[in-house]
């Protein structure tokens, strides 16, 4: 029974650490130790080792790479550097991602008034990359949105609409469809498998995304695709990846296991050892104490508690030691999964009690009597008995009047 309730303790005990401060604001972007995010239209900046907050001016939507923040405002891109604040615009555009000393973002036709594509219409959108070091702006001549850059490679969403190929051969032209550009060779690559929503790309070269509701991994380089069973959304890719379920947050780990790290919240955006993520105050209560329900930003610290080398974000047991199956696929190793003990305890009772039903019937069988006996001797009891006890009787009385009694 001991182990029973350790592990029902062990079960409501979470090893990851929620950083008491709170920020009011949304889409937060992390990159080392500083989060940007978007409040009431303008973007703010929130420096975790100094805990120190500031605004960096009127915008949406940040990226940000080092010291470098793009972010969209206006209808334009622009970059500013967080140790001078000076502003920068790009171009006109959206949607923007930095990485080292480029900017990639997205460009609709008709806002300049230039056919990229050559498709005899303006109606797409086109990529775009600003170089930080020389303030070129090069047009990619790819259609697409969202990108994501990496060393070498640009992962994007084309919507089928804008080329008019059913790029995943799915029968119809109504999805945004994963594709690669190789900046090097300027060759488009078609990945043939649709995603619900942004691209996250790692250090490594690999893309995380939604695919049918399912969280979906891509090596940008191999274009070897890694379609997982696990229902989820909104993926961001470090080491690991967490992603959105409902509204709970979730760690899928290498080794292919999910584990539900007891967070409610969205947008979750990680970075080495740091995950920062959005909740609702309408669900966790008011955090900031300001008398109304926002939404905030929050952290948390990667932990390994059990210290079995599986980090808390993607350990489905983090206080117990060791790889655990998860029968119910919940993101709760059964090790410390409620649920499981009481179908455990449920199972046991229940072979207890086909071990008594089994004694009793080898007892019967061990007393030489084989069952249809005992069913013959009830019968004769309850029905042929008040015959014999009648035919017994009328040959006493018989008798009494023989012997002059």
């Amino acid at each position: 029974m001991l182990w029973l309730v350790l592990l029902l303790l062990a079960s409501s005990v979470s090893g990851l650490f929620v950083e008491p401060v709170v920020i009011k604001g949304d889409h937060p972007s992390l990159y080392g130790d500083v989060v940007v995010f978007e409040r009431e239209g303008n973007v703010g900046y929130y420096d975790l080792s100094k805990r120190e907050e500031g605004g960096l001016g009127p915008g949406s939507n940040p990226s940000i790479f080092g010291f470098t923040v793009a972010f969209e405002n206006g209808g334009n891109v622009e970059v500013l550097s967080l140790r001078d604040k000076n502003v920068k615009i790009v171009g006109a555009g959206r949607n923007p991602f930095v990485f080292s000393e480029f900017v990639v973002f997205s460009t609709l036709e008709q806002e300049l008034g230039v056919d990229f594509s050559n498709d005899g219409d303006l109606d797409d959108d086109i990529l775009r990359l600003y170089d930080l070091k020389t303030q070129e702006l090069a047009n990619l001549k790819a259609v697409g949105d969202f990108p994501v850059l990496g060393q070498r490679h640009i992962a994007f969403l084309t919507e089928e609409e804008q080329v008019g190929v059913d790029l995943n051969a799915d029968g119809d032209k109504a999805d945004k469809v994963v594709r690669i550009l190789d900046r090097e060779s300027r060759q488009v690559s078609n990945a043939r498998v649709a995603a619900k929503d942004r691209l996250s790309l790692s250090k490594q070269g690999v893309i995380a995304f939604s695919a049918d509701g399912k969280i979906a991994l891509l090596d940008v380089k191999s274009q070897s695709l890694r379609l997982t069973n696990f229902s989820g959304s909104n993926p961001s890719i470090n080491e690991g990846v967490v992603f959105e379920r409902g509204d709970q947050l979730f760690g899928l780990s290498e080794n292919n296991s999910v584990a539900k790290l007891g967070i409610t919240g969205s947008n979750p955006s990680l970075f080495g050892r740091m995950l920062v993520f959005v909740s609702s105050e309408g669900d966790v209560g008011d955090l900031n104490e300001d008398g109304s329900l926002d939404r905030v930003i929050r952290f948390v610290q990667e932990e390994d508690s059990d210290g079995d080398d599986f980090s808390d974000f993607v350990d489905n047991c983090p206080n117990l030691p060791g790889s655990w199956p998860d029968l119910d696929a919940d993101g709760l190793g059964d090790g410390c999964d409620e649920d499981v003990v009481k179908v455990e305890q449920s199972e046991s009772r229940l072979e207890a009690q086909q071990d008594n039903e089994t004694v009793v019937s080898n007892v019967a069988e061990d007393s030489g009597v084989a069952w249809y006996w005992y069913v013959l001797i009830i019968v004769f009891l309850v029905v042929v008995s008040p015959y014999v006890w009648r035919a017994c009787w009328k040959y006493h009385r018989k008798r009494r009047k023989g012997f002059g009694f």
